[in-house]
């Protein structure tokens, strides 16, 4: 049975940061991370193959060693909007980011948009930018992360649902970026074989045969797929191969020898470091190692060690009556001058107060106010004679006198995906930093004055939140989205007067 596809029924795209002048192969990422999914059951029109193979891509990229394959199947928008957050918010210099969808998309305006299970059977065309998934702003987010190469594959086109259609023939439009690797699983407004005689579509079945090959580069498997794909189809279905790639990239690994007490070998490397985070790297890297315990130990005695002695210039800590929250004076260093900082982030009690509104998804007195975009943080701080931290002020007053990503163990000190339950927590449950400050990591992403660099279109947010991965919540992490964004995972706390 075929169906009918128009512009992109597949985009695998793979961004590199480094493009030198000759093409060749380069060595794989340190990490290589995952989000697969598969969207089957619209009760609109369900579809039957999009669970199926996203199941089997996932299960192939854990077999290929990838470290961390999230798969999420029949998806709200809500939920695939979190998981994209999550996924690159977790990305960190050096990774592969790994994207997968597959489901319902349709183009609208020149846009391509993923559709979740909820997305209404009677919905318009301008509906869908409010209801589905932007995949070009996913792609863009995905280029601005941190990781070395990033793979995008998308199985979205397929019959445009959409009431009252007025944009294209019920296909998705042609997505390119500098530095990518495109292929299409056929022509634009060509048909491709679903395949339903098999648990997979036919170009999914000889995509995943494609990535089974040991040491195939990404070049590589574009050709054999499209060598599959039109053998087997008689030429019906020919993918369209579109590299821009000036260097090419192993998708799974060649045989290694392997490692000769790799553990003691590192351990020779960094025993003289003063830098905490270099062994707890070593046990993330090393957890079996009869040196962990050493680890762990200097680790502690380092960050110890790092803790400034208590400033000349103390001050008490103070109740701003506006809030009625405590604020801590940190002191100037590094040169940063020295400032009044909410002790904890601002409370749904202290927002009501000042606000009278209670905006939080998550409900109670002393829980951190969530759901708040930059420009209601802004004002909020501005009402009780303070403004937003900038991002330099809020980095020193995190660290509070340490180096490492983070100021102790993370599960004392941050709530995060691994220990929050999946929901906020009252403040100051945790540990505070040496300056005396509560939760600045985890529990709420907190906003920052500062736009995005140079770019006045994004403000910033540090320190991750309840659903980060722990790798994502430190003092390091970065976010940006626009003022008029919200989640239930944003917060804020203020510099006082």
């Amino acid at each position: 049975m075929l169906r009918r596809i128009a512009a992109i029924p597949l985009l695998l795209a793979l961004s590199l940061t480094a493009q030198p002048q000759d093409r060749r192969v380069t060595p794989q990422p340190a990490r290589r991370v995952a989000l697969v999914i598969g969207n089957n059951s619209y009760p609109w029109k369900p579809l039957k193959n999009p669970i199926n193979d996203a199941r089997a891509i996932a299960a192939k990229l854990k077999q290929m060693g990838f470290s961390d394959v999230a798969l999420l199947t029949d998806a709200t928008r809500d939920q695939m909007a979190l998981a994209s957050a999550r996924f690159v918010d977790a990305i960190r210099p050096g990774d592969l980011a790994f994207l997968y969808y597959s489901g319902h998309g349709v183009e609208v305006k020149g846009q391509n948009y993923l559709l979740p299970v909820n997305f209404p059977a009677n919905a318009t065309e301008t509906e869908a930018s409010y209801q589905a998934l932007s995949a070009q702003k996913l792609l863009k987010d995905l280029e601005q992360a941190s990781a070395q190469v990033r793979v995008v594959v998308i199985d979205a086109c397929r019959d445009n649902p959409l009431s009252a259609a007025k944009s294209g023939a019920g296909g998705l439009v042609r997505m390119e970026a500098e530095g990518t690797l495109i292929l299409f699983a056929t022509a634009a407004n060509h048909t491709a074989d679903d395949n339903v005689a098999e648990s997979n579509g036919l170009f999914t079945k000889h995509l995943l045969a494609a990535m089974d090959r040991p040491g195939i580069s990404l070049s590589q498997m574009a050709k054999q797929v499209q060598l599959a794909v039109s053998g087997q189809s008689a030429k019906r279905q020919i993918p369209a191969i579109y590299d821009n790639l000036l260097e090419d990239l192993p998708l799974t690994p060649a045989p290694t020898a392997p490692a000769v007490k790799a553990d003691f070998e590192l351990w020779a490397m960094i025993r003289n470091s003063n830098n905490p985070q270099d062994f707890d790297d070593f046990g993330t890297t090393f957890p079996n190692s009869d040196l962990v315990p050493a680890a762990k130990l200097r680790a502690a005695n380092l960050r110890r060690a790092s803790v400034p002695p208590p400033p000349a210039d103390t001050h008490e800590p103070k109740v701003n009556p506006k809030d009625g929250l405590t604020y801590i004076w940190i002191p100037p260093g590094g040169g940063i001058q020295g400032f009044w900082l909410g002790r904890t982030d601002v409370t749904q009690a202290a927002y009501q107060k000042v606000t009278g509104t209670t905006p939080s998804h998550f409900k109670g007195p002393q829980l951190p106010v969530e759901t708040v975009n930059w420009n209601e943080a802004d004002a909020y701080c501005r009402a009780i004679g303070g403004r937003l931290p900038t991002e330099k002020e809020w980095e020193y007053a995190a660290r509070a006198g340490t180096t490492g990503e983070t100021y102790g163990n993370l599960d004392d000190i941050a709530w995060h995906d691994k220990n929050s339950g999946s929901t906020t927590h009252p403040v100051s449950q945790k540990k505070p930093n040496a300056f005396g400050l509560y939760d600045i990591l985890g529990n709420v992403w907190q906003w920052m004055d500062d736009w995005y660099e140079s770019e006045e279109k994004y403000k910033l947010l540090r320190g991750g939140s309840w659903f980060s991965p722990p790798e994502s919540v430190r003092v390091s992490i970065r976010h940006r989205l626009e003022p008029e964004d919200r989640y239930n995972s944003f917060g804020f706390r203020c510099v006082g007067d």
